[in-house]
């Protein structure tokens, strides 16, 4: 049976957030609260307070959660709003404890290659570098298939996919996104690019992962489009995505 995670102790950024049921909630630099936390099957209820300090007439609120437990070096609880989908997420305060988890994984793979993944320096090469406030982000191109490209979070660790897809497998890609996300694609323009050329494509968007299917065309004299690059599929995973960034730079 798998355990309740939420009787267990997690912190973030070093201090014990959720133990025991309880939700600690910071009222003011020194004085903090602990409020219940209540379970309903795969979804949790935490309450909170505008109030600083708290006081016993303050109105409680409460939020609902999705949550996901990612063994990806530590063991992470990632909490999911589903009213705005922000994620925040925690790590076990006692590294020595094991729980019986069932650890989530990526929905997606690409020629055997997923978020969360590593790769072997030996089978990339570099192209450019993107700087964020705490990590840095490295885009790399596969040596063997050039077609297939990433972004890394610590020199190795798969961030995003990127792979370019030949008009002939567009149509079960498609397919396929659409049998998986509950949700239809939104579409993506035409919108209008510099050198009369014009982006167009779908996105399939929910709370834990993004799939982006776009193509550049070439806006012809008589008005007609052209294919002037393939079409790119681009691959995110949102719970990964946040865990790595929750490592606080790039280990």
């Amino acid at each position: 049976m798998l355990n309740n995670p939420f009787k267990y102790q997690w912190q973030q950024n070093g201090e014990i957030i959720i133990s025991d049921m309880n939700y600690r909630i910071k009222v003011d630099p020194i004085l903090d609260t602990q409020l219940p936390i209540k379970r309903i099957d795969s979804l949790v209820v935490l309450p909170w307070t505008k109030s600083e300090p708290l006081k016993p007439d303050s109105k409680l609120y409460q939020d609902t959660f999705m949550f996901e437990l990612v063994e990806f070096q530590d063991t992470n609880l990632v909490l999911i709003n589903t009213k705005n989908y922000d994620i925040s997420t925690f790590k076990l305060a006692r590294i020595n404890e094991k729980l019986q988890l069932n650890s989530y994984k990526p929905k997606f793979s690409f020629f055997g290659y997923s978020v969360g993944d590593t790769i072997s320096k030996d089978s990339i090469e570099i192209l450019s570098f993107f700087k964020h406030d705490d990590f840095t982000l490295i885009s790399v191109v596969h040596l063997f298939d050039r077609k297939l490209k990433f972004k890394l979070f610590g020199n190795k660790i798969i961030y995003s996919i990127n792979v370019e897809i030949p008009i002939n497998a567009i149509d079960s890609l498609i397919d396929n996104f659409n049998n998986r996300f509950e949700a239809r694609a939104a579409k993506i323009g035409p919108k209008k690019l510099p050198s009369d050329l014009e982006l167009e494509g779908m996105i399939w968007s929910d709370a834990k992962q993004e799939i982006t299917l776009t193509r550049i065309n070439e806006i012809n004299a008589d008005s007609t489009r052209t294919p002037f690059l393939e079409w790119s599929c681009s691959y995110d995973d949102k719970i990964i995505q946040a865990v790595l960034k929750s490592r606080n730079g790039n280990k």
